[in-house]
Order: structure tokens, then sequence, then C-alpha cells
């Protein structure tokens, strides 16, 4: 036929065949991609037990750091009052005002308070049933932005508004305290629980910068 080469048809035919009935692969071939399948598999088990190793050292490291700092704390302090001891400060008839009182540590202080006769101003966003308020363990990453909105306003913002309330009085009769109740959370980091250290953080050096 004009214009098509000799063998030009023989070719297309062998490139059908081929395509239609591909070649066999070897058994070495095989050999070597099961070979691979393996090392691929055992290479994804080294790496998911690394992290699990690695999970596991962190939390050690978290508990260290917590037993060392809580150590050093405590002889900081055991030293320092060495010279400076304790003054006793006597709040009958004071008026003190405990936020978060419907629960917790906060409900305690607020009881201690009333056994030595001091003038409670209690506040509390929860109705106070009794229960302790639970609390927030939630990864970072996995928090809603409504929830840690809410955590900040309720537990960084409102320390700043309060003391911006109260302390221009207590700094013109010369007289009051400041207290901030916060966990450990505040002082060292704990993997996974930045939603609930960060608050601490925050609101323990909003006191120490005042």
């Amino acid at each position: 036929m004009p214009g098509i080469e000799p063998g030009a048809s023989y070719m297309q035919s062998m490139r059908s065949t081929t395509e239609l009935h591909p070649l066999p692969v070897s058994n070495e071939e095989g050999i070597n991609s099961c070979h691979a399948n393996q090392a691929r598999d055992i290479h994804n088990q080294v790496i998911q037990s690394s992290e699990r190793v690695l999970h596991s050292l962190w939390f050690i490291k978290d508990i260290f750091e917590l037993i060392l700092g809580g150590l050093f704390y405590f002889f900081e302090n055991a030293f320092f009052r060495l010279f400076i001891p304790y003054c006793k400060k006597y709040v009958e008839g004071e008026i003190v005002l405990v936020t978060g009182a419907a629960n917790g540590i906060e409900k305690l202080i607020a009881k201690e308070l009333g056994h030595h006769r001091a003038t409670l101003v209690l506040w509390d966003i929860n109705s106070g049933t009794g229960q302790d308020s639970q609390r927030i363990k939630i990864h970072f990453l996995e928090a809603p932005a409504n929830l840690v909105d809410r955590i900040l306003r309720v537990n960084v913002a409102a320390h700043f508004w309060t003391y911006k309330a109260f302390l221009p009085a207590l700094l013109q009769r010369n007289h009051g305290h400041l207290v901030c109740v916060a966990c450990h959370g505040g002082l060292f980091a704990m993997n996974g629980l930045a939603v609930s250290c960060l608050p601490n953080w925050a609101s323990s050096s909003l006191v120490g910068w005042i």
C-alpha cells in the first residue's frame, strides 16, 4: 500500500499482542517483590514501635521533670523561709472574693476562710451542685475553637478584668492581696495538655507581672 512502510502492520499486530498478553514475571522478580513487601512491613512496624517508645519516654520525662521541679521548689522555698519566716495573716472581718468557689479547691478555700470569720464574696459560672468540675484533658489539635476561646476567657481574661477592677482600690488603701491558684501545669510543660497548661501558666504569670 502506498504511504505505509513495509512491515508496519506486522509491528502493530505484535504491539497489540504484547499489550493484551503481558510477559509473565519470572520467579526471581516475584521473590524480590515479596522481599520488598516484607521489608516495607518490617520498616512500618519498626516506625510504630519507635513512636510508642518515644511516647513512653516523653511521659517518663514529664514525670521526671515534675518530681525534680517539685523538689527544687520545695527546697528553694524552705531555704528562703529560713531567713524570712511566714507571717500569719488574720482575715477576720476582711472582705475576701473567691472566684470559682462552687467546686474544687476554691470551694475548700472559701470554707476555710469562712471558718476564720472572713466576709466572703463568692463567684462562679456554675450553679454549685457539689460535684467537682471535670478537668479538661484534650489534645491541642483536637480542641474545638469555641472550647479554647471559652477556656481563655474564663481562666485568663477573667483574671485580667478582675484585677483591673479591684487593684486600684487595693493600691489606694495600701491593703489587700491578689492570690492566684493554679495547678503545676502552669510551671511545667506537659505533653498533650497544652489546652490545660496554657491558662494556668498565663494566669500565674499575670499575677507575677503585676
